[in-house]
């Protein structure tokens, strides 16, 4: 239990944005969009239906004045589209189940690599004399205070870190009366290790 551990925020939920976005890769959806666009002109210019209001309204294939080719380019867009709605559809759910929150930080590297800042604390200089990489990542120091702000990390000894994450645990428990997810974790790589006098 000796040596200096990292607590840091846990990770935000992701925006609904996020989930809407990524079942697909980028590149894909402007591949999609590219072909939507020249499939509607195409067929603006060829056909008597639009592309865009047969797929979201639908068309009588049966009808006499629609051609044979028009016929086929209508039910294999249309049918295509369904493919892909479904598709869409399955993957969105199993990324919007599954997906919930961004990883957490697991070791000092991946803590390094997120925009996550620290507050000044009682052993931040012996960090940053011994650790140079975590020199950027300090607030500016402010008079320590009663409530707590989950926002930023905070550099601790290892025993007073696992005392506040038992102490946040029963706080947690007093006021909802179950443990939830806390709003913070310890990084599970120690900082610096401390040998005993």
């Amino acid at each position: 239990m000796n040596g200096i551990c990292l607590i840091v925020p846990k990770a935000k939920k992701y925006q609904i944005l996020h989930h809407l976005l990524k079942p697909l890769q980028p590149t894909s959806w402007i591949l999609l969009l590219l072909a939507f666009v020249i499939g509607s002109l195409l067929a603006k210019r060829y056909f008597k239906n639009d592309l865009v209001s047969s797929i979201i309204f639908g068309v009588d294939l049966n009808s006499s004045n629609i051609s044979k080719i028009e016929r086929i380019v209508l039910f294999s867009s249309v049918f295509g589209f369904f493919v892909l709605s479904v598709a869409y559809q399955a993957k969105l759910l199993a990324f919007m189940s599954s997906f919930r929150y961004r990883t957490d930080p697991k070791t000092v590297d991946e803590f390094l690599q997120t925009d996550i800042m620290l507050q000044s604390s009682d052993v931040t200089g012996v960090v940053v004399l011994n650790k140079p990489k975590f020199k950027g990542r300090f607030l500016k120091w402010t008079e320590p205070s009663d409530e707590e702000n989950h926002d930023y990390g905070v550099l601790k000894q290892c025993n007073y870190a696992w005392d506040h994450m038992v102490h946040l645990r029963r706080e947690q428990y007093k006021r909802y009366g179950y443990n939830d997810r806390l709003e913070v974790h310890i990084v599970g790589e120690k900082i610096l290790s401390l040998t005993a006098a």
